[in-house]
């Protein structure tokens, strides 16, 4: 894996550096990593007195993969909860407790930081109302560029559910060249599934580098800008996708029980 790759969570974070989308990018992240095959979904039926009910369970597939910091950080969560047999109610009690009850640490302490150690965002120092110093965050010459490609990749990456039926080995390259930019575009998610059975189709297609800095406008040499690595859904089947959505369902109601619940943590520390 290059080094310089941009994972969704950072790129959804760059696009808007201080919107609290803690949740989103926890979200996201988790996306990133079934859809490369880092982790897999389990679901086992449980019988109970009456009826039964679903467990979902996540697996660590490639626990040695080389990954940005914060997705490396999710890792180290789910191998926690995974030694300890826990479900995704579990994942996402540990989460609240490391990211706080918004998951909004993660934004601030980890993808932020990613992005700043990159040359992507810097750090400013505003006064509200006059007097009271608040922390913003601001993209760079470089991050402008960065997000100038991101939304272009999004935009072509739109363009792909026309393709499926009219030329589907064009979308399966063009889907492969965007890389991660896909999982920021939520339009294309009904076609994961025609999106994997094409990819399928076209054993052997290139993996493009989407990382070009042609349209830097700055002074002096271009940045050395962050790329998207390929993501190949060609490995999965729609049951596969059905899986997803079911793990980011139970992610997002074992989230809003434990919000019910009050959870026992400090907060989501955002930036402001």
């Amino acid at each position: 894996m290059n080094a310089a790759t941009l994972g969704p969570a950072e790129a959804l974070v760059l696009l808007d550096p201080n919107a609290r989308k803690g949740r989103d990018a926890v979200k996201l992240t988790l996306t990133w990593l079934l859809a490369r095959g880092v982790v897999r979904i389990e679901e086992e039926v449980q019988k109970r007195l009456i009826g039964s009910k679903t467990v979902t369970r996540l697996r660590l597939v490639r626990p040695n993969e080389a990954l940005p910091s914060p997705a490396a950080a999710l890792v180290g969560l789910i191998r926690e909860v995974e030694a300890k047999g826990g479900p995704m109610d579990d994942l996402v009690e540990r989460t609240r407790r490391a990211y706080g009850s918004d998951l909004d640490k993660f934004r601030t302490e980890l993808v932020l930081p990613e992005l700043g150690a990159r040359g992507l965002v810097e750090e400013k120092r505003e006064k509200r109302f006059g007097f009271f110093p608040v922390k913003r965050f601001a993209r760079t010459p470089a991050g402008e560029v960065e997000r100038s490609r991101i939304e272009s990749l999004m935009e072509q990456a739109r363009g792909i559910p026309g393709l499926l039926d009219s030329d589907p080995a064009k979308a399966a390259a063009l889907a492969l060249s965007l890389g991660g930019a896909l999982l920021l575009v939520n339009e294309l998610k009904p076609f994961y599934g025609k999106l994997s059975e094409a990819m399928r189709a076209q054993p052997g297609l290139a993996d493009y580098d989407h990382s070009s800095s042609s349209d830097w406008s700055g002074t002096g040499d271009a940045p050395d800008l962050p790329s998207f690595e390929g993501l190949d859904l060609g490995d999965f089947d729609a049951s596969a996708f059905d899986s997803l959505d079911t793990a980011l369902d139970s992610f997002d109601s074992s989230f809003e029980s434990s919000s019910d619940g009050g959870g026992g943590d400090t907060g989501g520390g955002g930036s402001d």
